[in-house]
């Protein structure tokens, strides 16, 4: 998954994760409020996501936790 790129492996704060710290369920994903914030920008046409970047809300959300928390 990491060579595919179909795991965010940071958590809220950024900092990096092994995969084996990833939670095993859905219900056990923890609150991420700034992901929610970037999916809102994203709607909102304040960035796009293209096909060749990864996770690019998951950037943003990480971005605005720097400069918003």
């Amino acid at each position: 998954m990491q060579a595919r790129h179909w795991a965010w492996l940071y958590n809220q704060q950024g900092q990096p994760l092994a995969p084996a710290q990833l939670p095993t369920t859905l219900s056990a994903l923890p609150d991420y409020p700034y992901r929610s914030l970037a999916g809102w920008l994203q709607d909102d046409g304040y960035f796009s996501k293209k096909d060749d970047v990864y996770f690019v809300e998951f950037a943003w959300a990480s971005w605005l936790g720097n400069k918003m928390g």
